[in-house]
């Protein structure tokens, strides 16, 4: 049986049905059934299942994507983008606010397309409709109005979203937190021109520029790909220097794997398993680096703190949660319970790798 990807929802009642006709007639079973969507475009709507304490919560409100990156199998598996209506997106916000989430995540498969599906071609390649208007911004300020809601965060956006408009009011947003995931993939150009990726170094620095204007600290995270076909140890090194020149907080680092159907998996330079792994851990050193150095730079300062849960540590009573940047931080607690949000005094000192903080 082959299910559409945007039927998710309805698999059961396919399954049952199929089930009921096999009882009636036994030869049945012996079919293979396909049953697609009457029109891919359609936005696939899925309420959020929670259970993380009441208090962040992923919420999906776009899908597809229209990019044709030579390594992704997306466009072709999930199809062109389509968005969760706003109304829609507010009401499931408010519910889960009347419940006690304090914290929402809004996450797709490309988010900076959300919106989009219904304006031009044009408009869509650009992130932003023609009169400058971006869809994503509009229903991040709707939910910023909503009662209970403390903090809005995004998953992974593109570098090209971050236009000096975008981040002047977005940063006059002040639920939205300083928490940015541009997808960077590769940080040497020609790779990422073999990626068939829509940006280069120079426009991505300047994207991370704007934002360090606009915010103290904010943190910036990235996926790189390592090991692309192709991938030159000059171009490698190339990468793993301009991560060093952004200073990510933390790097999502993946080994280039063949997705078979996509143009780089016919590409030449396939490298060898060893090679990807070297640069993965190489890159991975540099990681390490970056991601202390960033959170050691709060040594001193306050920041606050979104309590996610109580740890009892050798009889000692501990609050564990996430600042405005998302940095993991500790501190001793005899009263505060998950939910709450507290001011605390960051540290160098660390304990179960985690960062120590006074309250």
């Amino acid at each position: 049986m082959l299910i559409g990807n945007r039927l998710k929802n309805k698999v059961a009642d396919i399954v049952n049905n199929y089930l009921e006709k096999c009882l009636d007639d036994p030869l049945y079973i012996t079919k293979k059934i396909t049953v697609m969507n009457d029109d891919e475009e359609d936005y696939e709507e899925l309420t959020t299942i929670s259970d993380y304490k009441n208090l962040r919560v992923d919420i999906k409100i776009q899908d597809g994507c229209n990019q044709f990156c030579s390594y992704c199998i997306i466009p072709y598996a999930r199809g062109r983008i389509s968005s969760r209506k706003p109304e829609s997106v507010i009401n499931e916000i408010k519910g889960l606010a009347e419940k006690g989430f304090k914290e929402v995540v809004l996450t797709g498969i490309h988010l900076s397309s959300y919106g989009l599906e219904d304006y031009s071609s044009r408009e869509q390649a650009a992130l932003r409709t023609d009169d400058g208007s971006m869809p994503l911004l509009k229903l991040i300020e709707q939910i910023a109005g909503i009662d209970g809601i403390e903090r809005i965060r995004t998953g992974s956006v593109e570098p090209r979203i971050i236009t000096e408009e975008f981040v002047k009011r977005l940063s006059e947003c002040t639920k939205f937190m300083p928490h940015f995931h541009l997808s960077l993939q590769s940080g040497s150009d020609g790779v990422l021109k073999r990626m068939n990726r829509k940006y280069d170094t120079m426009a991505y620095e300047a994207a991370c520029d704007l934002l360090r204007e606009y915010y103290y600290k904010p943190s910036i995270t990235t996926d790189i790909i390592v090991g692309f076909p192709g991938e030159t140890e000059e171009e490698f090194c190339e990468c793993n220097e301009f991560a060093k020149k952004i200073g990510f907080s933390a790097i999502h680092i993946f080994p280039y794997s063949v997705r078979k159907g996509t143009r780089a998996a016919d590409m030449p330079g396939q490298l060898d398993n060893n090679v990807k792994g070297d640069r993965a851990k190489r890159l991975s050193e540099t990681e390490e680096k970056l991601r202390l150095e960033y959170e050691s730079s709060f040594d001193g300062e306050y920041r606050s703190v979104l309590v996610e849960e109580i740890n009892e540590i050798e009889g000692v009573r501990y609050a564990v949660g996430h600042t405005e940047e998302y940095v993991k931080t500790m501190f001793v607690s005899e009263n505060e319970s998950p939910g709450s949000i507290v001011p605390v005094k960051m540290s160098r000192q660390r304990l179960n790798n985690t960062i120590l903080s006074e309250c």
